[in-house]
């Protein structure tokens, strides 16, 4: 299986957001790395704490980026919440699964992969310019 890595196409140009966007990827490299242990037993558990920690700063990150999108005053900040909120209720269902392994590995990478790929790439992508100006605004004398 392939590990998912950052590339330089999923930068937003927003450092903190970038920075954060980047953890998020190294959760889901470890979690890819996780499901290659052989060790039946040890690989549920790796599985499980990678989960967790990607659940736990998935949390951080959303209350991050929705913060500032309601400080600015972000207009799509209704529906971006929504998207965020079915990407936790996935990551609450898949970690009580990965505790009784009630779940297949692939598919939770597979989905985890595609769906923070797309939303940094499409979703993500959609506030950047609001941002920007947002800050070049604040930036201006008078601003």
């Amino acid at each position: 299986m392939g590990l998912t890595h950052w590339r330089n196409e999923y930068s937003l140009g927003i450092d903190e957001i970038d920075e954060q966007h980047k953890v998020l990827v190294n959760c889901i490299s470890s979690l890819e790395t996780s499901i290659e242990d052989p060790d039946e037993k040890q690989r549920w558990a790796a599985i499980h704490y990678a989960i967790v920690q990607l659940s736990d700063y998935t949390r951080i990150h959303f209350t991050v980026e929705e913060s500032v999108m309601r400080i600015l005053g972000y207009p799509g900040l209704d529906a971006h919440i929504e998207q965020h909120r079915v990407f936790v209720s996935y990551l609450k269902d898949v970690e009580r699964k990965s505790i009784t392994h009630d779940v297949r590995e692939d598919e939770i990478v597979s989905f985890l992969r595609k769906w923070l790929l797309t939303h940094i790439l499409n979703d993500d992508r959609q506030y950047v310019n609001f941002f920007v100006a947002a800050r070049e605004k604040n930036s201006r004398p008078g601003g």
